[in-house]
């Protein structure tokens, strides 16, 4: 179905997300997951033109597929969220993963040849880099939510406030 991925980086889309982890759920079958948020996407996006924010959106999912076990799943959530399904992972190695997509998206800096914006002394114009950061968040079921919306919701509470007490570039994990 098209209409289960993502136009912009054709991974899946929150449908198919939602699809999944209703399967999962009603087989019984424990996982975690790993939200991915952009630190500053929307400063860049207003800096340097949403059709760069695609490039940079494209270029950290394929950043991220290349980090994935064999038997996870990507999917984007949002304009600037991600979702990694982790089937039958415990806490600890869905820290561990959140923490190593962290630091891989931390040190790849991204090129961006410029058409507007920004133009170097002599007039011609520039390639940027950026250098991206993501916060995470883990959470797992049933531990941390009995349904997807329920998970869904507690990943997000625990990045908002994970990042309100401790900074971007992170990864926090569900309480309870």
């Amino acid at each position: 179905m098209s209409n289960c991925f993502d136009r912009l980086t054709g991974i899946g889309n929150r449908i198919a997300l939602q699809q999944c982890m209703t399967d999962l759920i009603e087989e019984a079958e424990a996982f975690a997951i790993v939200f991915i948020d952009i630190d500053s996407f929307a400063y860049f996006n207003d800096r340097y033109g949403h059709d760069q924010g695609d490039t940079l959106l494209g270029q950290l999912a394929v950043l991220i597929l290349q980090q994935l076990p064999a038997e996870a799943q990507l999917f984007r959530t949002g304009g600037d969220e991600f979702l990694v399904l982790l089937p039958n992972t415990p806490l600890a190695d869905a820290i561990t993963f959140g923490d190593r997509i962290r630091m891989a998206i931390a040190q790849h800096c991204c090129h961006f040849p410029m058409q507007r914006l920004e133009f170097a002394p002599d007039g011609r114009s520039k390639e940027i880099e950026f250098l991206p950061t993501v916060s995470c968040s883990v959470g797992l079921y049933p531990e941390h939510g009995q349904d997807w919306m329920s998970l869904m919701q507690a990943v997000d509470e625990a990045m908002y406030k994970h990042r309100t007490q401790f900074g971007r570039n992170q990864v926090a994990v569900v309480e309870g």
